[in-house]
């Protein structure tokens, strides 16, 4: 079915998109604070990027979540705003069919 494909990966790109933008911010921040530890000495040089790359996993585990939401509910208030989600209801397309469509890039 076109729409499973269609909203699945836009629910995708859009959890990309959001997810890698709150990734760039925290992994700056995270690097800002490491800099200062190495530049006053607590921290040695050379391990400040693998350290940042330990780190990694754990913000994901963090984002990706609420990446997820995110890119859900700007995907379905795209439909809303292009009142496509009005069409799909006038054509027998329930929240519950809606929903199972969704649960598919979110697992």
């Amino acid at each position: 079915m076109k729409l499973r494909s269609y909203l699945g990966s836009d629910v995708l790109v859009h959890t990309v998109a959001v997810s890698s933008v709150l990734l760039a911010i925290i992994l700056t921040g995270r690097f800002v604070k490491y800099l200062a530890e190495a530049a006053s000495g607590k921290l040695a040089a050379e391990i400040l990027l693998p350290v940042m790359f330990y780190r990694l996993p754990g913000f994901l585990e963090l984002l990706l979540p609420l990446g997820l939401f995110i890119g859900i509910l700007m995907s379905y208030g795209r439909l809303y705003v292009e009142s496509e989600m009005v069409i799909l209801s006038a054509c027998g397309v329930g929240p519950a069919q809606l929903a199972r469509f969704t649960l598919v890039p979110a697992v």
